[in-house]
């Protein structure tokens, strides 16, 4: 117990806080009882699992949680006390329903790893008993306390998983050994702490921090849960970064009513459909990529069983020439692993090597390496991020809700990106080669629904470009689209989406940081007062020297038109706002478009916030008609 040290450096035993003298804890189990909280898929609201909560310990006469758990350790019954407390959480939970088909979270205190295998015996006691499997309970390793040294936890890391259960590092960024402990756990989870959910909609750091977390863990195997979970704006954040799961009230508060316990959580597959980011969905063109390898599957919890599974091995190696590796996943379909056939070739093509195998006692959980899993409702760029960040991968499992369903190797991944740049490639505009309705849809559709930046969105028209074209011909109008499809081409970038609608009609998304509002409006302005200069170089000497030229009107009268120039309209997408759909968009954008072509500068920009980073309330850039309109069309 020297070895382990609280997350503040003080040592355990020598803490002053209020003590429980001669605790029966028999009897202060009894008056405790736990509450149950459920992770959930984020894409289909389905629930995989449930967290056990401890409450009632107050009726046991502790002021907190960890002070029931300090006091059991300076009285010597930490392991006796978990024992029973997993004992009741398991009778509790196997009332529900859900037991069936989830899985039960526990909090296990780290200051027990060293006893592991008496901790071991009595949870594989109380499993028995109340008819439960290993793979149903996951343990939960907090990084409260500092795990000394981590060679020994390594082993009894994979002494927990070798006998069944799975591993999730619960609070993960916000204790001791962090990066190491991930690495040496192996888990099948990793809980995302509150701490970076919260605000992570409006905060740039705790983004980085989670998105290159995610992509760790993915790369890992491994499955992210994003805990505390509490807003629309957090869940379709952490949607975006790529978070498998989600905890938190937004699903729904701890309970320790078992009839509040769901299988599914509508509310929650509603929000994810109601997400119009995804209006390119590749889940079918994934899907259709899809090599269906027959997994082995693990069916119970002995090892015996496991090494049941090495004919099964062998026999698919020898009359599969062309197949490299086999998923492994265990009775609930859930991916486990590989195994390579390069690993174990030495066996399967040797005469003997099944029996010296099996001679051997090997167990299958030594021959299982880890691979990458996606969900089937990956976008196509995910997919490839998380194979491109494992050197060593062949391939990524995919699952669908969790579950396998089948292989996509290395040659069909790189299949899906050729398919989906096809797609992307059909919709370009053919003139401009800038991305075309479809895309600038999904991206405005994305932009509207989501939270945790401020855009703005400019829908650029060309005036008097009907006349030009009747007067100089298509040609030439077809060059004054080319050049400002090139004006756009040179400021799109990674802040900057430029799309071509069709005809003089554009699009432009600029993502503003920080208070820097204005500098988007300058890049507006600079672009239209850029194209009129430029376009002047279309027309005939006499029209430029005349600042105008001539053609007939759409009543077919002949009259004068001034020369080419472009109006936009510009809407301001806070950070903070509520959602909107696209049509309504769409309708304040033409109607501000409609505006611009009346105004002096030919630019009218309008925010959704009475004062967004800097655009005044009245003033040159923001119309009270406009204002009005938006009032009334958005109900801000």
């Amino acid at each position: 117990m020297n070895d382990i040290r609280d997350a503040h450096g003080s040592d355990v035993m020598l803490r002053k806080i209020r003590r429980v003298v001669n605790v029966d804890w028999t009897e202060a189990v009894k008056s405790m009882d736990f509450a149950f909280q459920p992770i959930v898929n984020i894409s289909t609201g389905y629930c995989v699992g449930y967290e056990a909560l401890l409450r009632g310990y107050e009726r046991a006469g502790f002021g907190s949680i960890s002070e029931v758990f300090d006091t059991a350790l300076e009285q010597g019954s930490l392991v006796r006390l978990n024992l029973m407390l997993i004992d009741s959480v398991m009778a509790k939970f196997k009332q529900s329903e859900c037991h069936k088909r989830t899985k039960l979270f526990v909090n296990f205190d780290n200051r027990m790893l060293f006893s592991f295998e008496q901790v071991l015996e009595g949870i594989e006691a109380s499993l028995d008993k109340h008819e439960l499997h290993k793979h149903d309970l996951c343990v939960e390793i907090s990084e409260k306390y500092e795990i000394c040294p981590m060679d020994g936890a390594r082993r009894l890391f994979s002494r927990i998983k070798s006998a069944g259960f799975k591993i999730a590092l619960d609070d993960f960024g916000t204790g001791f050994s962090g990066m190491q402990l991930l690495y040496n756990s192996e888990p099948n989870y990793i809980k995302i702490d509150r701490f970076f959910i919260s605000g992570i909609n409006h905060d740039e750091k705790k983004k980085v921090f989670v998105s290159n977390l995610i992509n760790l863990v993915h790369t890992l195997g491994a499955h992210v849960i994003a805990e505390g979970v509490e807003t629309k704006e957090e869940f379709y954040l952490c949607k975006d970064l790529g978070c498998d799961l989600i905890q938190g009230f937004l699903v729904q508060s701890p309970s320790g009513i078992i009839l509040d316990m769901q299988r599914h959580y509508p509310h929650i597959e509603a929000l994810s459909k109601k997400d119009k980011r995804t209006a390119l969905p590749d889940n079918r063109l994934v899907f259709s990529m899809l090599e269906e390898v027959a997994p082995v599957r693990l069916m119970g919890d002995k090892p015996t069983l496991a090494r049941a599974c090495l004919p099964e091995i062998f026999d698919t190696f020898r009359s599969n020439k062309d197949i490299s590796f086999i998923p492994v996943v265990n009775d609930d379909y859930e991916p486990v692993g590989i195994i390579r056939e390069k690993n174990i070739k030495d066996f399967v093509y040797n005469f003997y090597g099944m029996a010296l195998l099996q001679k051997k006692g090997v167990n299958i959980n030594s021959l299982i390496s880890r691979c990458p899993v996606a969900e089937l409702s990956s976008s196509a760029e995910r997919i490839l991020e998380i194979f491109s960040l494992e050197k060593e991968a062949e391939g990524l499992l995919i699952t669908n809700n969790g579950k396998y369903i089948g292989v996509l190797g290395a040659r069909s991944i790189l299949r899906v990106i050729y398919e989906k740049n096809l797609q992307v490639a059909r919709d370009q505009n053919p003139l401009t080669k800038l991305p075309g309705n479809v895309q600038v849809s999904a991206f405005m559709s994305r932009v509207a629904e989501s939270h945790g930046a401020t855009y703005m969105l400019v829908y650029f028209d060309f005036d008097n470009f009907k006349p030009f074209n009747d007067a100089y011909g298509f040609k030439k109008g077809d060059e004054a689209i080319l050049l400002f499809g090139g004006l756009l081409k040179e400021i799109a970038g990674n802040d900057v989406f430029a799309g071509h609608i069709g005809g003089d009609d554009f699009f432009t998304a600029i993502r503003i940081r920080g208070d820097k509002c204005h500098t988007a409006i300058e890049t507006v302005k600079t672009l239209v007062n850029k194209f009129s200069a430029e376009a002047i170089s279309l027309y005939a000497a006499e029209d430029i020297a005349n600042d105008f030229f001539t053609a007939q009107d759409r009543e077919g009268n002949t009259r004068r038109f001034p020369l080419l120039t472009v109006s936009a309209g510009a809407l301001v997408l806070p950070q903070e706002r509520n959602r909107h759909n696209v049509d309504d968009i769409s309708c304040i954008l033409a109607e501000l478009k409609k505006q611009a072509k009346h105004s002096a500068d030919k630019v009218v920009v309008a925010s959704l916030s009475a004062n967004c980073n800097g655009i005044p309330a009245s003033g040159p850039l923001r119309a009270s008609s406009v204002t009005a309109f938006c009032d009334i069309c958005l109900k801000v």
